[in-house]
């Protein structure tokens, strides 16, 4: 029901259905919720609760790539951020490619660095952001 709310963009809907299922069912719900809930944030502009919520998976499995990669996709997320966001994102990415070198979702970060250029051909930081993660799916640690 939450993930119907979100794809018809009602995102504050989305956010009290995936609340109340971590209220119900903390333990089966917490995987599954997690990523919603914080799209559904990051859909409502609120990046600081998407980000603790990804913070918090990070704490909770701190050697898991889907949840280094819930940070880097916040942190690559937000508006107008400053280079050392930036850095962090990349580095999130990192960490989760170190962590499992085919995890899907870090993988999909690639195109979100594919739509960058996409828009704008010539945009340096996301010509180097895949040449790096190229590198790191190719175990070549020396970036």
């Amino acid at each position: 029901m939450a993930r119907h709310c979100e794809m018809s963009r009602d995102y504050d809907r989305a956010l009290v259905l995936i609340e109340q299922a971590l209220a119900l069912d903390c333990r089966n719900s917490t995987a599954l919720c997690v990523k919603g809930l914080m799209e559904s944030y990051m859909a409502c502009g609120r990046f600081k609760e998407a980000l603790t919520v990804a913070q918090d998976s990070v704490m909770a499995m701190p050697k898991n790539a889907g949840a280094l990669t819930l940070v880097g996709i916040v942190l690559s997320h937000i508006p107008d951020c400053k280079d050392k966001v930036r850095s962090s994102a990349t580095m999130a990415l990192r960490k989760a490619l170190q962590a499992d070198p085919k995890c899907l979702e870090a993988l999909f970060a690639i195109e979100h660095y594919n739509a960058a250029l996409l828009l704008n051909p010539n945009y340096e930081p996301a010509t180097k952001g895949i040449a790096r993660v190229e590198c790191l799916i190719n175990g070549d640690d020396n970036l």
